[in-house]
């Protein structure tokens, strides 16, 4: 993929460091939107591949302050189009489940 995107290298690099040493997992997502941002065409479907990858090695811990609870969910990308839609997404599904909730934070984990 670095080799059919040259002008996106520097963020294609960062995202293969952080995911061989498992770096900082919000790195690759923010890195994931940066390209999804750019990129149009016949590099979506490469995109598609990458979103798969993140899918499976990333996951989003949950962590419910009010009930000293933590729960874990699934990565799922989707069809956002930024990081900040994808978070507030997130969270609002997340209220919706923990309605009683008034604490609630959420980052990004390796699975």
């Amino acid at each position: 993929m670095i080799q059919s995107i040259p002008d996106q290298m520097d963020t294609l690099l960062d995202m293969r460091l952080a995911l061989m040493n498992q770096g900082e997992p919000g790195h690759c997502i923010s890195a994931y939107f940066h390209l999804r941002k750019h990129l149009s065409g016949w590099h979506l479907q490469q995109l598609h591949t990458l979103r798969d990858l993140l899918e499976t090695r990333i996951q989003i811990d949950i962590v419910i302050h009010d009930a000293q609870e933590r729960q874990k969910a699934c990565l799922a990308l989707g069809d956002n189009y930024t990081l900040e839609d994808y978070c507030q997404e997130q969270m609002r599904q997340i209220a919706l489940r923990n309605k009683k909730a008034e604490n609630i934070h959420m980052r990004f984990s390796w699975a």
